[in-house]
């Protein structure tokens, strides 16, 4: 057993279980008078819990991980009896061996709200630190930036924050599933614009592109013509890394679920910063990743879905994406067409696109029946903001 800041390594599971548990059981009584024996927290586990520790069992394996308890046969206070005894665990993480290691995560921020670009490069900035560069950023981004005699791979990533001038502005959020090379160049050549000066590890996009401009366009379609109040638009990528194609994130994202794992949290970090009247997920995957944990549509797919059953099962066998999943909820909203996305004690309206622009992009007709669903929801909200039904 090792200390390390704040997190507490143990190099088994029955190590852990010796920790947890205290050396003696106890007898007592239920409601029917019979009785029962009960496991006891040892004192060092209870002070660590208080003292706000982490574990780690150095065991990619570990059963008391799966199962999130400890196990133990112990002797039963004022008998010659031994029983087993189980208790729950909390504030364990998992572990990976040393070739691509996970450092400390702090899972206090996971809630935390994304306002700003710079909000959005920090929290990425945070992934990072837990992260070990040399080999699991590597196997994420094959994008490099030479920074002096240092070689940094890079998180690149699309985060257009248009902020609203009042409470009652109509906001719509365009969501893709990873940034345009092309539109990073810029970026790539002239560092970081929010770090000028310098090579930095995190770039972002918040610029003009034709991408951009015809987002712009579309929102404004969407404009009820007897509101007052401006649209705005925002544009936020599911993931911020750039690779040769989309598909071989999708690959290594599914079998690397916990890797990505942090980068989805960020994502509805953003969107609760962002607070959007309206979101478009203009990508297949990103409607995939949505969907992947209910079966609440509004039509039942006619084939299987490798994707999505490939997500399904890591949803149940990978706590991280679990846990991920475990914080949103989206159903049908069969009054205004789409759906209904909700976490953190927040809604919203979720409708489900291709792409706006490029050679895979809406055709006209979709487009227009998109703006009509768009437009009259926005509208209903201005009848109910008028006192109108």
């Amino acid at each position: 057993m090792e200390t390390k800041e704040n997190i507490i390594y143990f190099e088994s599971d029955e190590e852990f279980e010796d920790f947890c548990i205290a050396p003696f059981g106890v007898i007592e009584y239920g409601q029917s008078g019979l009785p029962f024996w009960k496991g006891l927290y040892s004192d060092q586990y209870t002070n660590a819990i208080q003292n706000g520790m982490r574990f780690v069992i150095k065991n990619e394996d570990s059963t008391v991980y799966k199962r999130m308890c400890v196990t133990k046969r112990v002797p039963i206070q004022g008998t010659s009896r031994t029983a087993p005894v189980q208790l729950p665990v909390q504030n364990l993480e998992p572990y990976f061996d040393d070739s691509r290691h996970v450092l400390k995560r702090r899972r206090n921020n996971i809630m935390a709200t994304i306002k700003t670009s710079e909000d959005l490069v920090k929290a990425y900035k945070d992934y990072l630190v837990k992260l070990d560069r040399k080999k699991e950023l590597n196997d994420i981004s094959e994008r490099k930036i030479q920074n002096n005699e240092e070689v940094i791979p890079l998180i690149e990533v699309s985060g257009h924050f248009n902020s609203a001038s009042n409470d009652q502005s109509r906001k719509i959020l365009f969501v893709g599933f990873n940034p345009s090379g092309a539109d990073l160049e810029y970026y790539r050549q002239n560092n970081n614009p929010l770090s000028p000066g310098k090579p930095d590890d995190v770039l972002i996009y918040d610029g003009d592109s034709n991408y951009y401009k015809t987002m712009e366009s579309f929102a404004e379609d969407c404009k009820d013509p007897k509101d007052c109040n401006s649209i705005f638009y925002s544009v936020l990528d599911v993931f911020g890394i750039v690779r040769k194609t989309q598909s071989a994130i999708v690959v290594h994202f599914l079998n690397n679920p916990s890797l990505y794992t942090p980068m989805l949290d960020i994502f509805l970090n953003a969107i609760k910063g962002i607070n959007p009247t309206v979101i478009i997920a203009a990508n297949a995957f990103v409607r995939k990743l949505f969907i992947a944990n209910t079966t609440k549509l509004h039509c039942s797919p006619k084939r299987k879905d490798p994707v999505v059953g490939k997500l399904r099962e890591n949803i149940k066998e990978n706590k991280d994406l679990k846990r991920f999943y475990d914080r949103f909820t989206l159903s049908p909203n069969v009054k205004n067409g789409g759906y209904t996305l909700s976490f953190d004690n927040e809604t919203f309206q979720l409708f489900f696109s291709c792409m706006l622009s490029g050679q895979r992009a809406i055709d006209l007709g979709n487009r227009e029946n998109l703006i009509w669903l768009i437009k009259n929801y926005i509208i209903s909200l201005s009848r109910e903001s008028r006192g109108c039904v």
